[in-house]
C-alpha cells in the first residue's frame, strides 16, 4: 500500500494554477459550489476539490456563481 504525502492528498493533480493554495485560501461558498460542479467530471471529491481550487485561483470571488447564472 502506497502512503500518500500531505501534499499529494491536498493536491492530487499536479500542475494546476492553484497548486500553492489550500482549502482555507479560497472562498468557502465558492469551493462548496465548485466541488459539486466538478463532481460531474470526477468521481473523487478530493480531485473535484483540487479542480475547483484551480478555477478559484484564477477567479476567486465568483467563478462558480457566474457558471450558475449562465446555466452551465
Amino acid at each position: 500500500m502506497k502512503l500518500h504525502t500531505i501534499n499529494e492528498r491536498l493536491n492530487p493533480i499536479k500542475g494546476g494554477i492553484g497548486d500553492d493554495l489550500e482549502e482555507k485560501d479560497v472562498d468557502k461558498k465558492q469551493l462548496k459550489m465548485g466541488i459539486e460542479v466538478e463532481m460531474e467530471h470526477a468521481d473523487d471529491p478530493e480531485i473535484s476539490k483540487d479542480i475547483a481550487i484551480d478555477h478559484l485561483a484564477e477567479h476567486p470571488d465568483d467563478y462558480y456563481t457566474k457558471l450558475k447564472k449562465a446555466g452551465l
